[in-house]
């Protein structure tokens, strides 16, 4: 019922449904969580990281045969922060759509943060996909 959320705590809800996951799916998921702990009071819509966890999962790592990696980090730029979850799954298919968990998320992050926060999805620089969501 929360209209924003510190970004510890969603790392916290990240972390821990990646443990869970992980005694599912096996040696067929690796993943890290990078975060400044300077962020940790940073406000994001709730949710937001966990359903950008969920979608690279789900849509990048889970279809790829043998898994892959995912790459959770919060970190500080020159004009603001950044959060960046980047796995090395199968990647776009047809270039960068929303579903309905994206749209929802564009929705949400206008709502709270208007024109100060950004989100984008990219090829990886080496397969998979990058979503990044840029706070000014």
């Amino acid at each position: 019922g929360r209209s924003t959320a510190p970004l510890d705590e969603e790392l916290q809800a990240v972390r821990h449904y990646l443990s869970i996951l992980q005694q599912r799916l096996g040696a067929r998921l690796a993943w890290t969580v990078e975060a400044d702990p300077a962020l940790g009071a940073a406000v994001v819509p709730p949710g937001l990281l966990l359903t950008l966890v969920v979608n690279a999962i789900e849509h990048g790592l889970e279809p790829k045969i043998g898994g892959g990696h995912l790459h959770v980090a919060a970190e500080r730029q020159p004009a603001g922060w950044r959060l960046r979850v980047e796995d090395d799954g199968v990647g776009l298919h047809t270039g960068p759509t929303d579903g309905v968990g994206l749209q929802n998320l564009r929705r949400r992050l206008r709502l709270h943060h208007g024109d100060a926060a950004h989100l984008s999805l990219a090829a990886g620089p080496e397969g998979g996909t990058v979503a990044e969501v840029v706070f000014t």
